[in-house]
């Protein structure tokens, strides 16, 4: 405030500007000036700018820096309490490890299931091939090989027996004529008998190869090869049963390593989100967070996304 006035003054007496002036009166200069004027208030200050400073999760604040302090960016503001977080994070990091351990340990027994599983299905390939080739040689007779075997056999017992006949013959005038003896003859007679012998053998024997295999060879092929494919047929739905029981435990496994990352790096954020910095300079103010008082953030209260501590 500025005043101009216009006021004289007898030592310490105040008189008016019209007033006659003594003759012993003193004059003093009076100056234009402010006059300063003190209001005292109680109350709170209220910021233009605020930053509310706060947490995504719930937890117990540990540490706050004093309301009113004037911090700089960067400056820690306020803590929470991570003792039982910090605990939680290394039972989930062993579990972490076991699950791990676990899992290489599923897909180890599935690879070698796999190659297992897969050297018994060749192995059934490799007896239902034989099953089906035996029945195809048994079904398929007569073939070539055996009409040959049969014509090779008949031809070959026949020349014996025409041999031992044209021996026998050529003998007998030389025994009339006492150049060979009796004994001689019944010796090319006998060698004759056993060569029609063996030409009647001959005959069966490639009787037999003509008319094929018995109908209780066919039976037995047909069955044993249709046994052969059954058994493969099985060996293949096992197989895939039993890896995709391994492949589901594989899955299942690799799930709970996931779930366990996921939950480690929850805490492991909320470790490192439990201190707030200063985002920039300001001044640091409590909030209230009292759902029906106005009390305001403290050591030891629970903060979260509905309880915002701090203002700068």
């Amino acid at each position: 405030m500025a005043a101009l006035l216009g006021w004289y003054t007898f030592r310490g007496r105040p008189v008016g500007a019209d007033t006659a002036v003594p003759a012993n009166a003193e004059w003093l200069e009076v100056k234009r000036g402010d006059f300063p004027i003190a209001v005292r208030e109680d109350g709170e200050l209220k910021p233009v700018k605020v930053t509310t400073i706060g947490f995504t999760f719930w937890g117990k604040i540990a540490w706050m820096v004093a309301e009113g302090t004037r911090v700089k960016k960067g400056e820690r503001l306020i803590a929470l309490e991570t003792e039982a977080l910090e605990e939680e994070t290394k039972q989930i990091q062993d579990d972490l490890s076991v699950g791990e351990k676990n899992l290489a340990d599923k897909e180890q027994t599935r690879d070698l299931e796999h190659k297992r599983l897969e050297t018994e299905l060749l192995a059934e390939q490799d007896r239902l091939d034989l099953a089906v080739l035996k029945a195809k040689q048994v079904l398929d007779r007569p073939d070539a090989l055996d009409k040959e075997e049969a014509s090779n056999t008949r031809k070959g017992a026949e020349a014996r027996v025409a041999a031992a006949q044209a021996d026998y013959e050529a003998l007998l005038p030389l025994i009339d004529q006492g150049f060979a003896t009796r004994a001689d003859g019944e010796a090319k007679e006998v060698a004759l008998k056993l060569a029609q012998n063996e030409l009647e053998r001959a005959k069966m024997k490639a009787g037999k190869l003509l008319a094929g295999a018995m109908e209780e060879d066919r039976r037995k092929a047909v069955l044993d090869r249709g046994t052969a494919e059954a058994a493969f047929q099985m060996k293949g739905i096992d197989n895939e049963k039993a890896l995709r029981d391994l492949g589901f435990q594989v899955r299942q496994a690799g799930h709970n390593v996931d779930k366990l990352k996921e939950r480690l790096k929850d805490r492991q954020d909320k470790l490192n989100g439990s201190t707030r910095l200063a985002p920039h300079d300001g001044i640091v103010v409590y909030r209230v967070i009292g759902w029906r008082s106005q009390k305001k953030a403290a050591i030891g209260d629970d903060v979260g996304p509905w309880a915002q501590p701090l203002d700068l």
